[in-house]
């Protein structure tokens, strides 16, 4: 390394910990062996926050839109999410309330049919929804609501429960809510997140649509989709692993 390239690297790690705070900046301290490697542990661990949040993206759009298909089909109505009796909680209800209300608002000003006005607002709803909005459905607070009347038809295996598949959820949450918020994602939890989404991959009924040019279901599209974000994610978890490793254990490769 010349001195140009050191004194770079050096203004370059100061504005760094300026930027966390130094207590921050402990954290990843502490992940470490020195200050050097802690810095590439950080970038490593950015690297794989980026790629969750890509495979993540693909997952959750897939997953909202499979679970908002298979409640229209339960309530037998698009409206489910502003008629049904599912108990929300004050954030999700807060949610579907100000969706509700634009969709009043936006019908009498422009004096267009609510039914039209009613299905756009309904697509945004479903859109705008967080992602714990989705796993709420498979809590046991609404169970009796979502999955006793069908949404685990989703899962043809009958022996796994609601639980089960909130649990995975949590697991994907507790990962993706790091990555969004620039937190540690870690390998662990990475690595967690990733066995998650093949469970649900894995347990969600495949589905083919009609007249497609090829037998490609939903759930193959979607892995095909996460796999570069995923092999990604275990690359970058290895090499993390290999860096928080003593000097001569990674030397010698062990």
């Amino acid at each position: 390394m010349n001195d140009d390239t050191a004194e770079r690297r050096k203004f370059d790690e100061a504005l760094l910990i300026d930027l966390l705070s130094p207590a921050r900046w402990e954290k990843w301290r502490r992940l470490a062996q020195s200050p050097s490697l802690a810095f590439e542990i950080h970038d490593l661990d950015g690297r794989m926050a980026i790629h969750l949040l890509g495979a993540h993206r693909c997952f959750e759009i897939w997953f909202r839109n499979r679970i908002d298909r298979r409640m229209t089909e339960i309530y037998r109505h698009r409206d489910w999410l502003f008629e049904s009796d599912i108990e929300w909680n004050n954030r999700q209800r807060n949610h579907v309330g100000h969706h509700w209300e634009l969709w009043v608002a936006e019908a009498w000003k422009e004096r267009r049919s609510a039914v039209e006005l009613r299905s756009a607002h309904h697509d945004r709803c479903i859109a705008g929804a967080s992602f714990g909005f989705w796993a709420h459905l498979f809590t046991d607070q609404v169970a009796n609501r979502t999955w006793q009347r069908g949404l685990r038809t989703l899962f043809p295996d009958g022996r796994l429960g609601h639980r089960d598949v909130f649990r995975r959820l949590d697991d994907i949450a507790k990962a993706r809510n790091r990555a969004a918020h620039h937190d540690a994602v870690l390998p662990r939890r990475a690595r967690t997140a990733l066995t998650a989404y093949n469970w649900i991959l894995t347990s969600v009924a495949p589905h083919v649509r009609s007249g497609a040019e090829n037998d490609q279901s939903d759930v193959a599209w979607v892995r095909e989709r996460m796999s570069w974000h995923a092999a990604e994610i275990v690359s970058c978890a290895g090499e993390i692993d290999r860096l928080r490793l003593p000097p001569h254990s990674r030397r010698s490769g062990r």
